[in-house]
């Protein structure tokens, strides 16, 4: 009776580290880029619920990464 072990090697490389940072940060530039938008456009009394819909996303987000 042999054991061989046949479990996928699992190793992150420079390519994989480098699109999961430009994944992460994806999500903060998407705030920040609304929030100036926001301040751009005059759109005071609309921008909480901007940033409760950014959240939104964000949370989403989150979700999809971590499944």
């Amino acid at each position: 009776m042999s054991s061989t072990n046949t479990a996928p090697r699992r190793s992150l490389h420079s390519f994989d580290i480098f699109f999961l940072v430009v994944a992460a940060a994806a999500p903060l530039a998407a705030v920040a880029s609304n929030g100036a938008l926001g301040v751009l456009m005059g759109n005071g009394v609309g921008m909480p619920g901007s940033y409760l819909l950014a959240g939104l996303v964000l949370i989403l987000f989150a979700i999809g990464s971590s499944a």
